[in-house]
C-alpha cells in the first residue's frame, strides 16, 4: 500500500485514491524542491546539515498547518451534518491531540472550535 509521506492514511490504486493523491500534493507544500536550489550551493558538511534541518522544521510546520486546515473545516462542516456516525466524536479526539502537540493548534481550540464542536 502506498503512502503520502506527509500523511498517515493509505493511499489505494483505486480512482478514490488517486484524488487523495492529487489532493495530497496540491495540499502539502514540496517544500524539498524548494531547498534543493539552497543545498546545491554549499559544499560543506556543516552548511548542508543546517539546511537539511531547517528543511525538515519547515516541512513539519507545513504537516501541522495543513492538519489543522483539514480539521478546522471539518469542525465548521460539522455543524450542519443532521447524522455524524460518531465522527464528531473522532474529530474532538483529533483535536485533542492537535492540541496538546501544538500552541497554534491550542489557540485555535480556545478561540473557536470548543464552541463549534461543543
Amino acid at each position: 500500500m502506498l503512502r503520502c509521506s506527509l500523511c498517515p492514511l493509505p493511499l489505494s490504486t483505486s480512482n478514490q485514491g488517486k484524488e487523495y493523491q492529487w489532493l495530497c500534493r496540491y495540499s502539502h507544500i514540496a517544500l524539498d524542491k524548494v531547498f534543493l536550489e539552497g543545498m546545491s550551493n554549499f559544499k560543506d558538511y556543516h552548511t548542508a546539515s543546517e539546511i537539511d534541518r531547517q528543511r525538515t522544521r519547515h516541512m513539519e510546520r507545513a504537516a501541522m498547518l495543513s492538519y489543522m486546515a483539514a480539521a478546522s473545516a471539518c469542525a465548521v462542516v460539522s455543524k450542519i451534518l443532521k447524522e455524524n456516525y460518531g465522527a464528531v466524536a473522532q474529530l474532538k479526539e483529533f483535536w485533542e491531540t492537535l492540541y496538546k502537540t501544538s500552541l497554534l493548534a491550542n489557540q485555535l481550540w480556545n478561540l473557536y472550535v470548543r464552541s463549534v464542536l461543543s
